[in-house]
């Protein structure tokens, strides 16, 4: 899962579940005691990022020797970090062992010993209307608990913006900033997960990961690391060579999709210049620059639902300087020169935007703009990419943005 890091921002759920010894739990106890029991093996993390922000985020003990497992989007861009523990304990260095981003996992260590793990419930033994317990530090309130059921099992697939390829645990107990990386477990307390997120559009949708997915990336210390995979896609999706060009397509409106459905509205583009002349032949340099000064053609693609490309779209159309180079949008991957990709990780204001070149996928630009909405942001992401067209072209003659502008 791509979540961005919380300093008051959202959660969303990472479900921990391993093999169970039995197939039948002991009795179960009262929630008072559980939550006393699974207390000894959450800690808090605090974490300060490059840009000063200030994050509250939970973990929870992985083995008796240090490790424990937390939310990746808490501590991806922290700077400094401390680790508190329910006994009063602080450690003020820790070390990023390992993560998996696609399931926004991190294995964390600290030099002390002896935080005992949770016994782990199996994904196979989790049903709806099983009651829960969570344990984190929602808004910096340390180890605090709450309660609620699980309301189903399954595929990331089927939650807009939570991801692909693997099983998420929906549940109800209450969660709040702060709260990622936190523990969620049955009422044997035994682990079933670890916070990292909810869904704001409701009450209380909260969402979970298999850790046994994960249970071995605190193993992976010392190893080195590939380039991430992320964008590859089987054989038979991805292109093997340059498309071919054809004139743009006229603009056209597809029927809005509604929010859930597992899919989303389409681009509707309006070329800035409907009088200019049909598309030039692809670019095929590799040269960044030369691909800035020379590109002609852009085609937006919005991977959430939260950022519509025709509000992109029109931003950028209102920018002096893309009217002044002539540039054009298009409706069709196969006809432009750059791809701008928007995205806003699930269930928080931070919108991320990616400029590339469409023949070799090479990325000129990339960016974070915090915003309410799409209406709010777009003007920030159309500005900020036509300043970075500039750098390779120069700005047109009367249209150079002031100090302040730029700003």
């Amino acid at each position: 899962m791509r979540f961005q890091p919380e300093t008051i921002g959202f959660v969303f759920f990472l479900a921990a579940t391993i093999s169970a010894s039995a197939q039948t739990g002991p009795t179960p106890q009262p929630s008072e005691t559980v939550v006393e029991r699974v207390d000894a093996s959450v800690v808090m993390v605090l974490a300060k990022t490059e840009k000063g922000a200030s994050v509250y985020a939970t973990g929870v003990a992985a083995g008796d020797d240090g490790v424990f497992f937390t939310a990746y989007h808490a501590v991806r861009d922290a700077k400094e970090v401390q680790i508190r523990l329910k006994n009063g304990e602080v450690f003020d260095r820790a070390t990023l062992v390992a993560f998996d981003e696609r399931r926004d996992v991190a294995a964390l260590r600290i030099s002390g010993a002896g935080l005992p793990p949770l016994p782990v419930a199996s994904l196979a033994t989790v049903h709806p209307g099983q009651p829960v317990l969570v344990v984190s530090h929602p808004g910096g309130l340390s180890w605090t608990a709450s309660s609620g059921i699980v309301s189903s099992v399954r595929m990331a697939d089927e939650v807009p913006g939570a991801g692909t390829g693997f099983r998420i645990v929906q549940f109800s107990a209450p969660v709040s900033p702060g709260s990622s990386g936190g523990v969620v477990v049955d009422s044997d307390g035994r682990a079933l997960g670890i916070v990292v997120g909810s869904m704001s559009e409701g009450q209380n949708l909260n969402f979970a990961v298999p850790l046994e997915s994960v249970i071995d990336l605190p193993h992976l210390a010392g190893g080195t690391a590939f380039a991430s995979g992320a964008a590859l896609q089987p054989l038979g999706k991805s292109e093997s060579k340059a498309p071919a060009r054809e004139p743009a397509p006229p603009p056209r409106r597809e029927p809005e999709q509604v929010f859930g459905s597992g899919s989303v509205s389409q681009v509707v583009a309006q070329p800035v210049n409907p009088g200019a002349p049909e598309l030039s032949a692809p670019i095929q340099s590799h040269d960044p620059t030369q691909i800035l000064r020379t590109f002609h053609t852009i085609y937006i693609l919005s991977k959430t639902v939260y950022a519509k490309p025709e509000v992109i779209q029109s931003a950028l159309q209102k920018e002096p300087a893309y009217a002044a180079w002539g540039l054009l949008m298009v409706t069709d991957p196969q006809v432009a020169d750059l791809r701008l990709t928007i995205d806003r990780p699930l269930f928080t204001f931070t919108y991320t935007y990616e400029l590339a070149h469409q023949n070799s996928g090479i990325i000129l630009d990339t960016g974070r703009v915090k915003g309410a909405s799409d209406g709010a942001v777009a003007p920030k992401i159309a500005r900020l990419v036509m300043q970075r067209v500039a750098t390779a072209r120069g700005w047109p003659q009367g249209i150079a943005p002031t100090k302040k502008e730029k700003e």
